[in-house]
C-alpha cells in the first residue's frame, strides 16, 4: 500500500528554540493551525522531561477559523543547553499526536 501522507497541522515555526541569558525572561510562541476541515479539541499536553520549561496552550477562534497558540517559557537559571519534546494529543479519530521539539541554549 502506498500513498501521500499529509500534515493535519501546520507548525509556525516548526520547532521551539529558547535562546538567551540566564536570569532573563525567555519566552517564545508557536502557532498551530489545523489543515483539516474537522475542528478538534486537545485532550492532553505533556513534556517528555519538563524540568527546564513551562508551557501553555490556548485555542483561538476567529472569522478565518481555529488555531492554537503554544507559549513556552524557559525555567533554567544557569548557563547550559537542554532538549525536550512537547506532545499534544487532539481528540481526532484515528488518534494522532503532535510532537514539538524544544531546544534551549542559555548563556552567561
Amino acid at each position: 500500500m502506498t500513498g501521500d501522507v499529509g500534515k493535519f497541522v501546520l507548525l509556525e515555526p516548526e520547532i521551539i528554540s529558547l535562546k538567551g541569558k540566564a536570569g532573563n525572561s525567555i519566552v517564545t510562541q508557536m502557532k498551530i493551525t489545523p489543515t483539516i476541515a474537522q475542528d478538534f479539541n486537545i485532550l492532553k499536553t505533556f513534556a517528555k522531561n519538563g524540568k527546564d520549561i513551562t508551557f501553555s496552550l490556548e485555542k483561538i477562534k476567529n472569522k478565518a477559523g481555529v488555531y492554537f497558540v503554544l507559549t513556552v517559557q524557559n525555567k533554567k537559571q544557569t548557563p547550559g543547553r537542554y532538549f525536550d519534546m512537547i506532545t499534544i494529543q487532539p481528540d481526532l479519530s484515528p488518534p494522532r499526536l503532535i510532537k514539538i521539539n524544544v531546544s534551549g541554549n542559555i548563556s552567561n
